[in-house]
């Protein structure tokens, strides 16, 4: 479960990175975003244990980091993947 005030700053998070105000660095799996106040990652993992997969969201703040982990059996991880799907793309350049 992802703590309700996370969740808020990572609502607008999503909003501003849909604006096109943050550009994230993308590995294929991992995405990161570095600013003058903060550091953020998302990223997509298998857990063969559980046979399932999760996305974990790690906020560094003042040189120390929060993480969260979300299974896609878990309430937020539909919330996260809508997020990690917008911040994979933020530095994508279409065509037209």
């Amino acid at each position: 479960m992802i703590p309700e005030r996370f969740k808020d700053f990572l609502s607008t998070l999503y909003e501003k990175t849909e604006n096109g105000e943050y550009k994230w660095n993308f590995d294929g799996k991992k995405a990161d975003l570095m600013t003058t106040a903060f550091s953020i990652s998302i990223w997509y993992n298998f857990d063969h244990d559980r046979e399932l997969g999760y996305l974990g969201v790690s906020y560094n703040y003042n040189s120390t980091p929060y993480t969260f982990f979300e299974y896609e059996s878990e309430r937020d991880y539909e919330f996260l993947r809508m997020i990690y799907d917008a911040v994979k793309i933020s530095n994508l350049q279409f065509p037209f």
